[in-house]
């Protein structure tokens, strides 16, 4: 469990020489690694308190000894005092128990779902433990007491929160679905994030469009372009002749003399955070579907240290909501409490990497159908390291051809879980 930093020192010089593993016992470094997620989701959990275990879940504990420790809820662990927890403020874990030797723990949480409701077919969740410790002790999931998933075979990192994902496509009908924390003298073991999904054809992308309502050409001006600084950043969007490096022909092979960009000429600054915004736009049956054409390359490998994203504000830019590319974002922005984060995104489904050349994106904007909306490119970079940047050649509004005006599922359902 994660304490403060002068703890971990003072822990040092008494242990003396120890495993940086069995140091992480107490001072866990986190990370967050994800996988692609199924369509729909149909079921979450995320620990959120303050009752323990949730409504509707179970907690079997089977310790052996008194100074046995079972599943409980970690609350605010978010905040850097114990474990940052992938979703939300609290999450379920488990304390390890040095001196609990045979059998050793034996501890579980379970709750049963009917899987026929809407052909759930995939559990996933986020996890994070030792994978020093695996030979004395390992986290296992099983439906109906069968275990079908183990920790300790996945070869894991030690303190990174990973998400795995159960193919449930051979179960049908109600089943059980346990979590368990098996053995003796092993480490703390955290969960986070239980979701059930199910299936569901995605709808195309709304763009290219057939009716325009609304067209930021960055090739012809700067658009009215608003700029507000944010996370305390500096500021770096910038609107004119891209940087050489820019590939010279966007969506649809026009050619590209001016952009909206992060820096026109070198890299993006440090440090930067900054907002640009597109608007106001009334969001109509006509006017629904947003095309974003644009190019980035941001410093990123196994994390996403630079990035950005796109959110929509209905009241003036006071508040801002996330919304969803259509073929999904790249990844998720570095941990906010991290050394390295971007400013403005952490921790926020993000562009990241390098798209290579410009590329086309969809936003369906249905769910502000009827509202005033401002449109904002939200980027943040950390404090080292700087690549070319994100540059807009143009987002235009507008709708496709015979599109019915009923909300798109996925957005929706993304949106509930923020």
């Amino acid at each position: 469990m994660k304490r403060a930093l002068i703890l971990c020192v003072c822990l040092l010089l008494v242990a003396g020489v120890a495993s940086a593993d069995s140091m992480s016992r107490t001072c866990p470094w986190k990370q967050k690694v994800g996988v692609s997620q199924p369509i729909g989701r149909d079921f979450f959990e995320g620990f959120n308190g303050p009752e323990f275990p949730p409504v509707d879940w179970t907690e079997v504990e089977t310790c052996v000894t008194d100074s046995c420790t079972d599943w409980n809820l970690l609350e605010s662990c978010e905040a850097g005092t114990f474990s940052d927890a992938y979703e939300g403020v609290d999450c379920a874990y488990v304390h390890w128990q040095w001196d609990n030797f045979a059998p050793g723990q034996d501890e579980w949480l379970k709750f049963t779902y009917d899987l026929d409701e809407r052909e759930v077919n995939t559990l996933s969740f986020w996890t994070e433990g030792s994978g020093y410790y695996c030979s004395n002790a390992n986290f296992v999931v099983t439906i109906d007491g069968v275990e079908v998933w183990d920790f300790c075979s996945t070869a894991p990192t030690s303190w990174v929160w990973y998400e795995y994902e159960i193919d449930l496509t051979p179960y049908r009908g109600e089943v059980e679905i346990g979590f368990g924390y098996v053995g003796a003298d092993g480490a703390d073991h955290y969960l986070d994030a239980v979701s059930l999904f199910y299936e569901e054809p995605p709808e195309p992308p709304c763009c290219p469009l057939d009716v325009v309502c609304y067209d930021f050409d960055f090739n012809v001006s700067d658009c009215g372009v608003a700029l507000e600084l944010c996370d305390g950043g500096v500021t770096t969007w910038e609107w004119g002749v891209p940087d050489p490096l820019v590939p010279v022909l966007a969506c649809d092979d026009v050619p590209v003399t001016n952009v909206l960009g992060t820096t026109l000429v070198g890299s993006y600054p440090l440090l930067a955070g900054e907002i640009a915004m597109i608007g106001p736009v009334d969001i109509t049956e006509d006017c629904w579907c947003m095309d974003l054409c644009h190019y980035y390359e941001f410093e990123s490998d196994y994390s996403i240290w630079d990035c950005g994203n796109v959110k929509v504000s209905p009241d003036g830019g006071a508040t801002w909501f996330l919304v969803y590319p259509a073929d999904g974002y790249d990844g998720i922005a570095n941990d906010c409490i991290d050394t390295y984060h971007p400013l403005c995104v952490c921790e926020e489904e993000v562009f990241g990497h390098s798209s290579g050349t410009f590329v086309r994106d969809c936003f369906d904007l249905r769910a502000y159908m009827g509202e005033t909306v401002m449109i904002g490119f939200f980027f943040g970079s950390d404090s080292s390291v700087a690549y070319l940047g994100w540059y807009i050649k143009w987002a235009k509004i507008g709708r496709p051809q015979g599109t019915a005006v009923e909300q798109s599922s996925w957005g929706n359902i993304k949106a509930l879980y923020r």
